[in-house]
């Protein structure tokens, strides 16, 4: 009996050292268990040796429409999109036969027909001239391309071709078909400042009626495109 009471002392003595050592040994397993494994380093980009494009100027509106200036845009609307313009002058001559010309709604109508391409169509326009009696009657139709070379972060550059229709009433008419070809660009100085302008050539295949004063009014409405520059505040 005394050798069994010293066997089972003997186990219980061993189960309390066994025990003992599961007991130290588990807060390492634990810890080995639930300690997070650090993520690889990611590589750094590599420095791009490219440098970057400018952005384009010509998603401007401001960049894009050619009203209330004389000259025209050297921006051409992009493809598959449509841009209409209008307007209104009250042109005034001085001297004998004075008179005032007034022409409206000078409709313009634009659309990128390619990359840089866009066709312009203006249809006649309402046209009025003060006097006793006065007169009225309707303008020249005009069709015209236009295309843009390109742009870089301060210049923009282009050109227009617009052919005129001897399409509109006397004495409103140019009396012959005309041809006009301007080079456009457009120069920023600032964030808020730019400089335009356009420098062409008007041809015109007749003098058309009218007393003088409206055909030096004419005259001048045709001229104010061949060079004229502009300084514009651009939003």
């Amino acid at each position: 009996m005394r050798k069994m009471d010293l066997v089972s002392s003997h186990s219980r003595f061993g189960l309390a050292i066994l025990a003992a050592l599961c007991a130290c040994a588990a807060p390492s397993l634990t810890l080995a268990q639930t300690a997070p494994t650090a993520p690889p380093a990611s590589p750094s980009p590599a420095a791009s040796s490219a440098p970057e494009a400018p952005s384009d100027p010509c998603d401007s509106l401001s960049n894009l429409v050619s009203r209330p200036s004389f000259t025209t845009s050297a921006c051409a609307v992009k493809r598959d999109q449509v841009l209409l313009e209008a307007g209104y002058s009250n042109l005034s001559a001085s001297g004998p036969g004075a008179v005032t010309l007034v022409n409206v709604p000078q409709g313009l109508f634009r659309m990128g027909v390619g990359h840089n391409i866009e066709l312009d169509v203006a249809p006649p326009s309402l046209e009025r001239q003060s006097g006793m009696p006065p007169i009225g009657g309707n303008s020249d139709a005009q069709f015209g391309l236009k295309y843009e070379f390109g742009y870089s972060p301060k210049v923009t550059s282009g050109m227009n071709v617009v052919y005129t229709a001897a399409s509109g009433t006397a004495p409103f008419t140019g009396n012959g078909p005309g041809l006009l070809v301007n080079l456009n660009g457009a120069l920023t100085l600032s964030p808020a400042v730019g400089l335009f302008g356009s420098l062409g050539y008007n041809s015109q295949g007749g003098d058309g009626c009218g007393s003088a004063a409206l055909r030096r009014l004419r005259s001048l409405a045709r001229r104010r495109h061949l060079a004229s520059t502009e300084f514009e505040l651009l939003r």
